[in-house]
């Protein structure tokens, strides 16, 4: 019976160590943003990286850009910095395929524990995309409906997009 308890608790040791420095937000609640084919579908905060699965819709064989001068920035005004990307090639043209759509990955330096929020931020172009004040929480957001600005109406369910 010992020997049962001891295995367990090694076991459950090994569980809670192994995911204890990542957390998954899958589609983050975020409060502005300028782009419409452009959205983040999950994010991984680890302790070696901040994973951002991003996905592009859009017409079929037209191009984007993700340049390499992408920055996440907290609250706190520190700026993480992309590091590499999975799925496309920074600073290239990328033409959509036919089904107008693709998904990959950006990877960031790790974001600091203390963040609530951050932004995306490509650079201070106007046309750069910019998605702010993207929640760093996992549980799912309120939504208070009677402070929505005027002239503004709600596209489709999706977190935080107006």
């Amino acid at each position: 019976m010992k020997g049962k308890s001891l295995l367990f608790g090694l076991c459950l040791c090994l569980w809670t160590s192994l995911g204890w420095g990542q957390r998954v937000i899958e589609v983050p609640w975020y409060e502005t943003t300028n782009t419409y084919m452009f959205d983040i579908i999950k994010m991984e905060l680890t302790d070696e990286a901040t994973i951002i699965t991003g996905q592009v819709k859009y017409f079929p064989n037209e191009w984007f850009r993700v340049v390499g001068r992408t920055v996440l920035r907290g609250e706190s005004g520190k700026e993480y910095k992309l590091l590499k990307a999975e799925g496309i090639k920074l600073n290239e043209q990328v033409f959509l395929p036919e089904s107008g759509q693709m998904t990959f990955q950006l990877y960031f330096e790790p974001v600091d524990a203390g963040e609530k929020k951050v932004d995306y931020v490509e650079g201070n172009h106007e046309t750069d995309w910019r998605i702010g004040g993207i929640v760093l929480d996992e549980k799912p957001q309120k939504v208070n409906y009677s402070v929505r600005p005027a002239g503004m109406y709600l596209i489709a369910y999706h977190k935080g997009k107006w």
